[in-house]
């Protein structure tokens, strides 16, 4: 029996990552596609190489690795630039899951999910999600959103 695939996908601090959560505690298998975007960039990584080539060696820290601080620096103050990186890692994104779909699908029986942004499944999540048996979009008001690593750390 193949899994049942499931996309989430929906804004930041939507409850995205509870849910897939949830689905993980009932024996889905879950990808974050959050993670794999912090692998695909990281050295060795299939965006490290063009990510550097395209904003420059003076983001690598100390350990060689790129220093998200720097480069969220420069991608959040122009939009060009985001759309460079975005041009960049989401296509990596985009293939890191769906190897973990195929890999999955041999060796999974229950279901797969994995979760997305909004501002990602412009990109990413159209081929993936099209992959999937079910797509759920997560929502929830502003005011009650849940905090975020990524909210508090900008923030600050």
């Amino acid at each position: 029996m193949r899994p049942l695939v499931i996309g989430l996908t929906g804004p930041i601090g939507s409850g995205k990552s509870h849910v897939r959560n949830v689905l993980v505690s009932l024996g889905a298998e879950g990808i974050d596609a959050d993670l794999l975007a912090h692998q695909v960039m990281a050295p060795g990584g299939a965006a490290f190489e063009p990510v550097v080539d395209a904003f420059g060696s003076h983001l690598l820290d100390a350990e060689g690795a790129i220093d998200r601080r720097k480069l969220a620096a420069i991608v959040f103050s122009d939009a060009g630039a985001l759309a460079r990186l975005e041009a960049i890692v989401h296509p990596a994104v985009s293939q890191a899951v769906m190897a973990r779909i195929a890999a999955s699908m041999r060796c999974v029986s229950a279901a797969l999910t994995f979760d997305v942004p909004f501002r990602k499944a412009e990109t990413v999540a159209m081929e993936t999600l099209a992959a999937c048996a079910t797509s759920i979009i997560v929502t929830r008001s502003l005011a009650t959103r849940l905090p975020t690593r990524s909210r508090s750390r900008t923030s600050r």
